[in-house]
């Protein structure tokens, strides 16, 4: 059964008159309501369980995604001055290509702006960037003084905590 399914078996009990519901022919019994509520109590519990397990499995994967993310950046970091070095080696003596029958390697030389002041350039050479967000600090210390917002409100937020 669904927890919503317990739940409504158990407010039809609670809510019965007598010993029987007209309507649904639900027969009033202490043991059936202590055994549906032990039930949705461990349904529930298992549920919290359930989630919690998540929760440390999603941190394990976070943690060996970060680990494996880490030796990727050493890697890269790796080939690129290995190829930084061989750049030097392969131009030392004027060749711009190295090639074999398992690999080829061809330098290109490229002029790149290296900025050595920013605050020296002249302001043709500036590009200005203007970014704005909302402030949702001040937006929500005025809704809650008694301000009205336009485009802004106040909305509950739930989390639940499983320790």
């Amino acid at each position: 059964m669904k927890i919503y399914e317990y739940n409504e078996i158990i407010d039809t009990l609670l809510e019965t008159d007598g010993d029987v519901d007209t309507e649904t022919g639900l027969v009033f019994d202490f043991t059936l309501l202590d055994r549906l509520e032990m039930e949705r109590n461990e349904k529930i519990e298992n549920l919290l369980l359930y989630a919690a397990q998540l929760t440390v499995d999603a941190e394990d994967i976070s943690s060996y995604a970060a680990k494996l993310n880490a030796r990727a950046k050493s890697k890269k970091n790796k080939a690129d001055r290995l190829k930084e070095w061989l750049c030097g080696e392969i131009t030392r003596y004027g060749d711009k290509k190295f090639e074999t029958q398992k690999v080829k390697g061809v330098v290109s030389i490229r002029n790149k702006v290296d900025i050595t002041d920013e605050q020296l350039l002249p302001p043709q050479f500036i590009r200005t960037k203007v970014e704005t967000a909302p402030d949702k600090t001040a937006i929500s210390s005025a809704i809650k003084s008694g301000e009205t917002v336009s485009g802004a409100r106040l909305v509950e937020s739930r989390s639940l905590q499983i320790k």
